[in-house]
């Protein structure tokens, strides 16, 4: 499972243009980076490989903890989030899975236990609950859920189902 945003995140370093730059990031104002893929510390062992294109986000943002591990894969267009999103769990399989479309959640989205069993799958309404952190740009946590939401416990077990309007 990890072996997919490894090859994105080099293959981002081949094909982007410019260097890559090391930048430390806080959380508050600061400089928009030069165009191409840039490498940055979060506070901790958390780091991302961001590319930017006339000062904003474009193309994959990918994040991994100081020990390799991934936690996140994004992808961004113009500034704004677009396309798959996936967030691992720290063992390395997936914790969450869900869409953009043009920077706005979308569509179905899941949230699985870490032991990889599915723990719950349902439609996200597009809208959104707080914002998003530098670190963590996108997550199920985020979304404004709508509708039925299937839930199981970490056996694959069926739990109660949850309603959201």
């Amino acid at each position: 499972m990890t072996i997919k945003p490894c090859l994105v995140a080099i293959l981002t370093l081949l094909v982007s243009p410019g260097c890559v730059t090391m930048d430390s990031m806080v959380e508050s104002a600061q400089s928009v980076p030069a165009d191409g893929p840039h490498i940055t510390q979060h506070g901790g062992n958390a780091q991302s490989l961001e590319v930017y294109c006339q000062g904003k986000r474009n193309g994959p943002w990918f994040g991994w903890e100081g020990n390799s591990s991934p936690f996140l894969l994004v992808f961004y267009e113009d500034g704004k989030l677009v396309g798959s999103y996936c967030l691992w769990h720290s063992n390395g399989r997936i914790a969450e899975q869900g869409q953009f479309t043009d920077g706005v959640a979308t569509g179905t989205w899941m949230r699985f236990h870490a032991n990889g069993r599915l723990a719950e799958m349902g439609l996200v309404a597009g809208g959104q609950k707080r914002p998003y952190s530098i670190r963590l740009p996108a997550a199920l946590e985020y979304c404004v859920r709508t509708g039925v939401w299937l839930q199981w416990d970490a056996d694959g077990n069926a739990l109660p189902t949850k309603h959201y309007d």
